[in-house]
């Protein structure tokens, strides 16, 4: 039978705080992706100015045909975003695991679909339950922090 224990406010609160602090690593990331791009720019184009670099970039960026060459070489790397984001979740939740990643990333990408529906479907009160249900044969255990935490998370990156 299905128990319905839902999460305290308090512990809502501090899966709130973890996905803020997931959001502040992701934009710190792309900060640091877009300084190291710059770099590149720089080193490759040494009489470029670092403004003109910073156009080179945007344009770069705003230019349909290299996004879509992006685009194509994330496809062929074989990644989903479901994977990606099945990997953050499982090194941001279990930071000391080393054996056996591989195997946690692979079942909570196939978990994030159901995830992701009950999301969709039901409130913040009602999702602990289902989430629970659905990640209760996995081999990690998520607490009720980070069950909150992914359900904010769920929210924010994996919008349908």
């Amino acid at each position: 039978m299905r128990s319905s224990l839902h999460i305290s406010q308090s512990v809502l609160g501090e899966g709130q705080q973890i996905a803020r602090a997931y959001e502040e690593r992701r934009n710190v990331g792309r900060m640091k992706l877009y300084a190291d791009t710059l770099s590149m720019v720089m080193k490759a184009q040494p009489q470029m100015s670092p403004n003109e670099a910073v156009s080179y970039i945007e344009a770069r960026w705003s230019d349909p045909a290299f996004l879509e060459s992006c685009n194509q070489a994330f496809i062929e790397s074989g990644l989903t975003d479901d994977r990606l984001f099945a990997t953050d979740v499982i090194f941001l939740f279990f930071p000391d695991k080393i054996y056996g990643v591989e195997q946690w990333v692979e079942d909570l990408e196939g978990r994030i679909p159901l995830l992701r529906r009950a999301m969709n479907k039901y409130t913040i009160h009602d999702w602990p339950t289902h989430a629970r249900d659905i990640l209760m044969s996995a081999p990690y255990k998520c607490s009720d922090k980070m069950i909150a935490a992914l359900w904010y998370m769920c929210k924010e990156y994996l919008k349908v």
